[in-house]
């Protein structure tokens, strides 16, 4: 019992011999945690207030190409051979998405017009105007850029300034620029920015470039053979009428001849017509052929769910997490201010523990 006692007079007396002192030390101290707290509001308040909605487009596509046309024709070792050389539809989906996010096909979108209000605008020069690029232009006194809009013309590669800020604005897109491939097989393309027209148009446009880019590389060896069947028909075309001319010439020459060699180069020259003919002929069953293979390997894009308005958005919310912020701002000022006078009293403890071992030696 009087060991009880004698530890609840210690407890006691620690309390009050040195909890007590730094709690009234704190009193004075602990008055910079509301201030702290306001300062905090007042700034998050004020910049969250300047911060614009964010607004969310989602356009959904089927890919179908020539892989899943010719299925039934097609036996297991087909559908395995094309996967592995990089034609399954597997790949073709996820060469589709990667076209989504690629550097190259983002800066072409950007420089694509598009009708506003029944004017044509880049959607470059939109982008600039709308993402505050052109007010920090101002801010920063550069006149170079101040008054500067990308011209309709403006090819890639004609000037390093200007690629190099397509770049910039590539970049940025890209990172709320998401592709994806759903478990149903189509492929969901989500794009946010801060302005609702050009979030709508940028990926209507952006899916136009990439569905252009995927066509034109899959039919690139097919559009080759087109051409090249055209060229052969039109040359065979131009020496079956030169032929033909000059057969008649020759007939004019030789009207009321009476001397059979000199039908010879008639001839002949009706000889090289029928061969032409039928090379003629020829020619244009092969480019006939070769337009249908082209036909046939073009891949078919199709839009599921295509964009709205009004869209998405998310606003922003400056009253919520000014106070949120400035709460957690007041709680780790305070923590800090005791923290500073708990160590400051236990330094002072030791001190004086330390001068009164040394009076005591």
């Amino acid at each position: 019992m009087i060991q009880e006692s004698q530890n609840k007079i210690n407890v006691f007396s620690v309390l009050e011999n040195t909890i007590l002192p730094i709690v009234k030390k704190a009193k004075r101290y602990l008055l910079a945690a509301p201030i702290v707290g306001a300062i905090v509001f007042l700034s998050v308040y004020t910049s969250e207030n300047k911060t614009k909605p964010v607004f969310t487009s989602q356009i959904t596509f089927m890919l179908e190409d020539e892989i899943l046309t010719d299925q039934p024709s097609m036996g297991p070792g087909s559908q395995i051979l094309a996967a592995l050389g990089g034609q399954g539809t597997k790949n073709n989906k996820a060469i589709m998405v990667d076209l989504g996010t690629s550097n190259k096909l983002v800066e072409e979108s950007l420089l694509q017009s598009v009708v506003i209000d029944g004017k044509k605008e880049l959607l470059a020069n939109r982008y600039i105007d709308k993402m505050g690029f052109r007010d920090q232009w101002k801010e920063n006194k550069n006149q170079k850029l101040m008054n500067f809009y990308f011209k309709e013309n403006y090819i890639i590669g004609t000037d390093k300034e200007l690629d190099y800020l397509l770049r910039v604005f590539s970049n940025q897109i890209k990172k709320s620029l998401k592709p994806t491939v759903l478990e149903s097989g189509l492929i969901k393309v989500v794009f946010n920015s801060n302005d609702e027209l050009f979030t709508k148009l940028f990926l209507e446009t952006h899916l136009n470039t990439i569905s252009n880019f995927y066509i034109n590389k899959k039919t690139q060896k097919s559009l080759g053979l087109v051409n090249y069947a055209k060229r052969k028909r039109d040359s065979l075309f131009a020496l079956l009428n030169g032929k033909t001319y000059s057969l008649a010439s020759m007939q004019d020459a030789g009207f009321g001849r009476v001397m059979r060699r000199s039908m010879v180069p008639e001839i002949q020259t009706k000889t090289d017509i029928g061969i032409l003919n039928e090379q003629y002929s020829e020619s244009v069953l092969a480019l006939s052929a070769a337009t249908i293979d082209w036909e046939r390997k073009k891949p078919f894009i199709s839009v599921v769910d295509d964009i709205r308005l009004p869209l998405d958005a998310e606003w922003p919310k400056p009253f919520k997490k000014a106070l949120s912020l400035s709460i957690i701002g007041m709680l780790l000022s305070a923590a800090a201010v005791v923290g500073v006078i708990f160590g400051m009293g236990a330094i002072d403890q030791q001190r004086q523990e330390f001068q009164d071992s040394l009076k005591k030696q």
